[in-house]
């Protein structure tokens, strides 16, 4: 067999694959994963990377156990759920009590405080501030990162486009840093 030299595009993608692992170690330091086919062709991370855009400094939340660069990176609102309250039939937030056990206690949303913890889309934020029974800033509980998110309730909110339609209500959030007056509102609540 004769040996061959890597083309410039076989280089690059082997850089990026590289950078990709390095990144994955730094916020995941005892794994010892190594990618399979599955997550070569689903990893947003090394997607980004493909289409040549930078790796955020931090790793974003997760929405549905994939990460949510959509959060963090656009202005949004972006859905996060109806009305949920520990019923069985809602996909919303979901807030809890999380116990010295490591178990979790649902709670409704309007007796969540500062401390507890709210899940969306199966990724858990703290609770870091409480506006008023409908309105958070929260933070993600998975990584220490600056993100800090507002996660409120809109009452206005329709599925789909048609204007005939009732509003039915949903729960957003937001990236606190594409607003200065919900920062300036976050930074006096300290």
């Amino acid at each position: 067999m004769t040996w061959r030299s890597i083309t410039t595009e076989e280089h690059d993608i082997c850089r990026k694959m590289v950078q990709w692992l390095e990144i994955r170690k730094q916020w995941c330091p005892s794994s010892d994963w190594l990618p399979g086919d599955a997550d070569i062709s689903k990893s947003a991370l090394f997607e980004r990377l493909m289409n040549g855009l930078e790796p955020l400094l931090y790793p974003p939340p997760r929405g549905l156990s994939c990460p949510w660069y959509a959060v963090v990176e656009d202005k949004g609102p972006h859905f996060a759920g109806d009305i949920f309250d520990g019923k069985e039939n809602g996909m919303g937030p979901y807030f809890h009590i999380v116990l010295p056990n490591h178990n979790h206690t649902a709670i409704p949303h309007n007796d969540a405080d500062v401390g507890h913890q709210v899940s969306v889309f199966q990724n858990s934020y703290w609770i870091e501030e409480k506006a008023n029974n409908n309105e958070f800033i929260i933070k993600d509980a998975s990584y220490e990162t600056p993100y800090r998110f507002r996660l409120w309730y809109d009452p206005t909110y329709r599925y789909g486009s048609i204007a005939a339609d009732p509003p039915v209500g949903a729960w957003m959030i937001h990236n606190i840093d594409f607003d200065v007056e919900i920062i300036s509102t976050y930074y006096r609540l300290k």
